[in-house]
């Protein structure tokens, strides 16, 4: 899963650094493997159209990627939270209509991808 390129962001969002993950996904697809690139989008976080070109064109920088699948934010985690007496910080976000993602879809496909819903 590749959910943003900008590591301030990520950083804020996850606590952690984006770099790892751009490499790790850099390295796979070094290896000449069949990758599918995961792409959750998550309103506030990726969900716009800068955001989501940004990680598009990240991808068409590396060898071997020809299928990105567009994973549509939803709620159905949060119970799952509460029952472990979890805090879900994350707030009351709507989900992610799949009609919102037809941009990003089209942007993928112009640049040569294969694209899916789910995933």
């Amino acid at each position: 899963d590749l959910k943003h390129t900008d590591d301030t962001k990520f950083r804020l969002f996850t606590e952690g650094s984006i770099r790892l993950v751009l490499e790790n996904i850099r390295n796979l697809a070094d290896r000449d493997e069949n990758i599918i690139i995961r792409i959750p989008v998550i309103p506030e976080f990726n969900n716009s159209g800068e955001e989501m070109e940004s990680i598009i064109d990240f991808v068409v920088s590396l060898k071997n990627i020809r299928e990105i699948h567009f994973l549509p934010y939803h709620r159905l985690g949060i119970k799952k939270y509460s029952m472990l007496g979890m805090n879900y910080n994350f707030g009351p976000q709507k989900a992610v209509a799949d009609i919102e993602l037809t941009g990003y879809i089209n942007y993928a496909r112009d640049k040569g991808f294969i694209t899916r819903i789910g995933g």
